[in-house]
């Protein structure tokens, strides 16, 4: 999303209504990560990251603990993990050297799920390679390959049964397994005559 001021990627509201998002002013501007405690009227700016390419770098919620996560690849096979932090109203690193990338040509991204307090991370390569960690981004583990790749929607993981996971492209496929199977739920001539519905 493009503003007067500059671009908005990544936004995520959390239970209480801390809004965060990854922004920049202009094209070679580094990115930020900015939050409001105040339901949108101001923001502050809690980190500023070392890029300015929007592929390098994704935040998202846990939708079960409330938490936000962020990661940043640091070359094509290794990246950083950072979480809010809500008592310090800051952004700390948890992993320097966490090894899951995105290539040259791939899109950072990244879900968590928090599943009987243990806290899942789940990322994709350009590949498509689901890839699962479960000690917040320290070691990952690859697992299946996704049946596309998907668009900027990227990967969902439900946060009230993280087996339900979704990708979507020019079809939508659903997985009830964790990602182990996945299957189309929708072919794109179903929806394209009425993309409104």
């Amino acid at each position: 999303t493009q503003t007067n001021d500059g671009h908005i990627y990544h936004s995520q509201s959390t239970k209480d209504g801390i809004i965060f998002f990854l922004g920049k002013r202009d094209y070679w501007s580094d990115i930020k990560v900015y939050a409001s405690y105040d339901f949108g009227i101001s923001f502050s700016a809690l980190k500023t990251f070392t890029t300015s390419d929007t592929r390098n770098i994704a935040l998202t919620l846990d939708g079960v603990s409330d938490n936000i996560y962020i990661i940043e690849q640091i070359n094509s096979t290794n990246s950083q993990i950072y979480k809010y932090n809500k008592s310090a109203k800051a952004i700390d690193l948890l992993s320097t050297n966490s090894n899951i990338g995105f290539g040259a040509n791939g899109k950072a991204n990244l879900q968590v799920a928090t599943i009987k307090d243990t806290v899942v991370m789940y990322a994709y390569d350009e590949e498509n390679r689901l890839h699962i960690s479960k000690n917040e981004g320290n070691s990952w583990v690859p697992s299946v390959i996704l049946p596309a790749s998907p668009w900027d929607i990227g990967l969902y993981v439900c946060p009230s049964n993280p087996k339900n996971m979704f990708i979507g492209e020019v079809d939508a496929f659903k997985s009830s397994n964790g990602g182990l199977i996945w299957s189309r739920i929708n072919n794109w001539w179903e929806y394209y005559g009425d993309i409104y519905s």
